[in-house]
């Protein structure tokens, strides 16, 4: 899971929510949290939890930001992850991001941010896929312009996560299963 692009006020209620809707599940689901984006993918800095906790992380729904910190790296801009020094040489940001995703065995990313964001994940699933490695990215908005009484959600195996929105102002996503091994 990774916050990314500028800080919100729904970044910090968004993790508190995914990690309470996967301790509901009761399942072994391991949880890696990423600090700083792609920056912590790119750098391997993430916080790892071999079990769902299933307390406190109702607290940071009373908190704006992101406990796991932010930032407006894109992995398609090279030169700017060489200046920052996230990759070195010859590589690039995507290969080094999918090699650490692999490393951490990561099967289903959590991305929370704005459009670059949910872009750049669906970028780095392509990245994997072409790799034979299946990932799974559940892109969520971080940013509404409207506002909504009733938000329904419901889960569903996906690869591939698209955004629209509709007449009725709400954000709707549609979902595109792919073959892939992993």
């Amino acid at each position: 899971m990774m916050t990314s692009g500028g800080l919100a006020p729904c970044l910090s209620s968004s993790i508190a929510s995914l990690v309470s809707s996967y301790a509901e599940l009761g399942q072994p689901i391991t949880l890696r949290f990423y600090h700083s984006g792609y920056k912590g993918i790119l750098t391997g800095t993430s916080t790892y939890f071999a079990t769902v906790p299933s307390t406190g992380f109702d607290a940071l729904h009373a908190f704006g930001g992101s406990p796991l910190g932010s930032s407006r790296v894109k992995l398609t801009n090279v030169a700017d992850c060489l200046k920052r020094g996230y990759i070195k040489g010859a590589e690039t940001p995507l290969s080094v991001a999918a090699a650490q995703l692999k490393v951490d065995n990561v099967d289903v990313l959590h991305t929370i941010g704005g459009d670059d964001t949910n872009t750049q994940a669906a970028e780095l699933s392509f990245f994997l896929k072409e790799q034979g490695y299946g990932l799974t990215v559940v892109g969520m908005p971080k940013v509404s312009r409207f506002e909504s009484s009733r938000v329904e959600s419901s889960r569903v195996e996906s690869s591939r996560v698209e955004s629209s929105r509709v007449e009725s102002s709400l954000c709707v996503f549609r979902v595109f299963r792919t073959q892939t091994k992993h």
